[in-house]
């Protein structure tokens, strides 16, 4: 048995398969009940309003347990995940949730709805947190950012879910029944769920390699489907990353600018979308009318969610196109454009010129040679002379380097190689460098 598996680069050379889409459905049957569950508290909040169930100062206080529990479980979950494994933690806090969403629909005071509430938070943020990172393991990067750009889809999707069944439940069988439901749910796809696999990386960084290449082995026999799989590509070694470096610079900046867009976002979306039934109802709306709303402007979420999922790897891909070309564009030697643009023409023999671009504040002069050696301006009205204040560019004749010999080419000498080849009757033109150049 080999000491390193390579879980990482091998899962992630692997073709998309049924084990992809079973491991995508099952995670996202937990994230979707986990984004309906947070969603509930609109509509539940509105109807416990107006049944005098609760105040608007006790609701305050459900929505500030809920996003305290929400943060706490979001934090310890890392830690649990790392300890315990990635399984033993998107079980664990599913059931969490599942349970407390039970409790919830039989409290008998504001109370202990609140008390419920919290332990549901503890949850909802522990599994927001599993659910990404667990479908981020498995798929490959390539098409990571659409894969989880779907995932948002289906917890956005609880949204309108919770406000279709809000408008359906509520007015006739009053809030109850809506934890009742996400109860159920989550408990169903908690049973489903433990037929996922554990992270292979996960098993090789805890140094249990014979177990994470056995389920490696399985993982590769079902992606393949009896097809060759692309050999593995092992990256270069990335060093540890601590958790105080988060502290430190570069990737302070980066924890600054993430928490800033992070929690603008949320307070944005959840300040609105729960209110919002409480809102209408103020304005002298029906529990029917007000949830009714509330659905209507809940669909526009999904349609945000998909245009995400469909441009995010193509945005991603192009980026980094356009970096590559970038890069190979600056090539020292052959020029700016020596990465797009072919070297010689294939007919003609000849290198291309529509790419050569001069730079501002400097003329680009196209020498030819006269018979007696002297040079010419090709176009009238362009002086020999080039006035750049840049140095030449490999011999290309852009910049005053171009006029001064030794000092980056010879006049015009170096644009003149790019030209067509004239007859074998005019003479060569020696350059105050080093060497004749024949034409």
């Amino acid at each position: 048995m080999t000491a390193t598996v390579n879980a990482g680069a091998r899962l992630d050379r692997l073709p998309i398969s049924s084990f992809h889409y079973r491991i995508f459905w099952l995670v996202g049957a937990g994230m979707f009940f986990d984004g309906y569950d947070l969603y509930v508290a609109g509509g539940v909040l509105a109807s416990t309003v107006q049944s005098k169930f609760s105040t608007v100062a006790q609701n305050l206080q459900f929505i500030s347990l809920t996003f305290v529990g929400m943060t706490l479980g979001a934090l310890i979950t890392g830690f649990v995940g790392d300890k315990f494994g990635r399984r033993f933690t998107y079980q664990i806090n599913l059931l969490i949730f599942g349970l407390a969403s039970l409790a919830a629909a039989f409290a008998q005071d504001m109370t202990q709805l609140i008390a419920c509430r919290f332990v549901q938070g503890l949850g909802l943020g522990a599994e927001i947190v599993v659910g990404y990172s667990t479908l981020t393991e498995f798929v490959p990067p390539r098409t990571r950012g659409r894969w989880l750009s779907m995932m948002a889809f289906l917890v956005v999707s609880g949204f309108p879910a919770t406000a279709l069944l809000g408008y359906l439940i509520i007015p006739n069988f009053g809030w109850r029944p809506m934890f009742v439901i996400a109860g159920l749910g989550s408990l169903v796809v908690w049973y489903l769920r433990k037929n996922l696999p554990e992270s292979p990386r996960w098993l090789e960084a805890q140094g249990r390699t014979a177990e994470a290449e056995s389920l490696m082995q399985a993982i590769e026999t079902e992606a393949a489907s009896g097809k060759a799989l692309p050999p593995v590509v092992v990256p270069a070694p990335v060093p540890q990353v601590a958790a105080a470096d988060l502290l430190k610079p570069p990737l302070l900046q980066r924890l600054i600018v993430g928490c800033w867009v992070l929690i603008t976002i949320n307070t944005l979306i959840f300040g609105f979308v729960i209110f919002l039934p409480q809102f209408f109802l103020r304005q002298g709306l029906t529990i029917t009318n007000s949830l009714a709303y509330t659905l209507v402007l809940s669909t526009a979420s999904l349609v945000g969610c998909a245009l995400g999922a469909y441009s995010s790897d193509r945005a991603w891909n192009r980026f980094h196109s356009d970096r590559r070309h970038l890069r190979a564009d600056r090539d020292p030697v052959r020029g700016l454009h020596a990465g797009t643009v072919p070297d010689r023409d294939q007919v003609a023999g000849q290198r291309h010129l529509q790419h050569l671009r001069p730079r501002r504040h400097c003329r680009l002069a196209l020498h030819r040679r006269r018979a007696d050696g002297k040079l010419q301006s090709a176009r009238r009205g362009l002086a020999d002379d080039l006035s750049c204040s840049r140095p030449d560019r490999g011999g290309l004749g852009l910049g005053r380097g171009a006029a001064q010999p030794g000092a980056g080419g010879c006049r015009g000498e170096g644009l003149r190689a790019i030209l067509p080849r004239p007859s074998s009757s005019r003479p060569s033109v020696p350059c105050a460098r080093a060497g004749t150049h024949n034409h």
